[in-house]
């Protein structure tokens, strides 16, 4: 909702008078008696006089279907947006059963007290009826609420947010206009939407202005529905040409390099998958090639151990056979080996004869004394070719 200037400091607040004996009409216009010689009559506090305008106000808590909640929220609603909305959302949600009043104020006091709206009040008028949470609409809503509006549109409570409000007008009894209010009880408190309103919605408008007043130059409406002037208008068309020759150039620019970056991006990505699939190689072959191993060592393994139980078996089966051969060349040589012994020993007996026989017949002899005659007998007996005669 939009914010009403603060206005400067009023005189200060003094104890209310009797106006009771004033005429209705000046009454229901605020208007003070005028100062008498006696004594200075001033304007009766707003919290004080609606407590006498009417007292039977129950405060109700809105819990009652036979006795909803008058809740009342005010404000300009000027390009009425989503901030507008949830505010009086809301104000229609502080009570179970509540009628929701909106009132729109004026163009007229609008401009005279804050300026120059966009909308006319009959578009704020429509713009806010519409609105789904509005239950009812006051067109030309006072600037500043008095108890006597209040009590005119038995309005329980006023929803605003709780900044301070100054009083351009001088109707108000403060610098807040809604100080009163929350001193009698009658104010509830909405929280402001952040990041949107219309004074920045006009910021933005002014800020782009040159923008929407090419666009509409384009869309066909003339300089002078626009108010812009003969050199401005040109100005600004010659500015457009120059932004959209710029803009052309950068989207060239930005569709070349999208182009040399979508390029780029292609050959990172084959690279990329070239990588992939040889690293998937080289591990595959990795793994191939320790499986192989794996398995070569495993037979090589396997070979060793059968060469080793083939050793072991030959070399016991050697060992084996050659027992057994020795076993039986001991069994069948012993009787040669008796055998030969015999021989040796009928051998050596009979070289034993034979030596002794040679001792006693021809060595024996020989030991004795020669005789004289008997030389020529031993030169014949001796002599080769009389033979030897022995007996066995």
């Amino acid at each position: 909702m939009a914010r009403k200037p603060k206005a400067a400091k009023t005189a200060p607040v003094v104890a209310p008078t009797e106006i009771s004996s004033l005429p209705i009409s000046e009454r229901c216009n605020g208007a003070a008696p005028k100062a008498s010689t006696s004594s200075e009559l001033v304007k009766e506090d707003f919290a004080t006089k609606i407590k006498r305008l009417w007292p039977d106000w129950d405060k109700p808590d809105g819990k009652d279907p036979t006795r909803p909640c008058r809740i009342f929220a005010d404000g300009i609603f000027d390009m009425f947006h989503f901030g507008h909305s949830k505010c009086l959302e809301q104000a229609k949600k502080l009570f179970p059963y509540a009628t929701l009043v909106v009132g729109v104020c004026s163009d007229a006091d609008t401009i005279k007290y804050k300026g120059q709206t966009v909308f006319t009040e009959y578009e704020r008028y429509e713009s806010v009826r519409h609105c789904k949470w509005a239950d009812e609409v006051i067109e030309g809503s006072p600037w500043v609420v008095t108890p006597e509006f209040l009590v005119e549109h038995q309005i329980d409570y006023v929803a605003h947010d709780a900044l301070p409000y100054g009083d351009a007008s001088g109707a108000g009894d403060g610098d807040d206009c809604y100080a009163w209010m929350k001193r009698s009880g009658r104010f509830q408190e909405t929280q402001r939407t952040p990041g949107v309103s219309t004074s920045d919605i006009i910021l933005r408008i002014v800020k782009n202005y040159n923008d929407y007043v090419f666009r509409n130059l384009a869309r066909g409406y003339t300089r002078k529905e626009l108010g812009v002037g003969l050199l401005k208008e040109r100005q600004i068309r010659a500015k457009y040409q120059i932004k959209n020759l710029s803009r052309r150039v950068q989207e060239q620019q930005a569709r070349i390099y999208g182009r040399g970056r979508k390029m780029k991006n292609r050959i990172e990505e084959q690279v990329q998958n070239s990588r992939s699939i040889y690293t998937r190689v080289q591990n595959r072959i990795a793994q191939q090639t320790s499986l192989q191993m794996t398995k070569w060592h495993h037979e090589i393994q396997d070979s060793a151990k059968w060469l080793h139980e083939v050793q072991t078996s030959a070399e016991s089966y050697v060992q084996r056979m050659t027992g057994n051969v020795g076993k039986v060349f001991r069994s069948t040589l012993k009787p040669v080996n008796d055998e030969i012994s015999k021989v040796n020993k009928f051998a050596h007996n009979k070289v034993v004869q034979v030596n002794k026989v040679v001792q006693d017949r021809f060595l024996q002899p020989l030991m004795k004394p020669r005789k004289s005659q008997s030389s020529s007998s031993f030169d014949a007996s001796s002599s080769p070719e009389t033979p030897i005669q022995t007996t066995a």
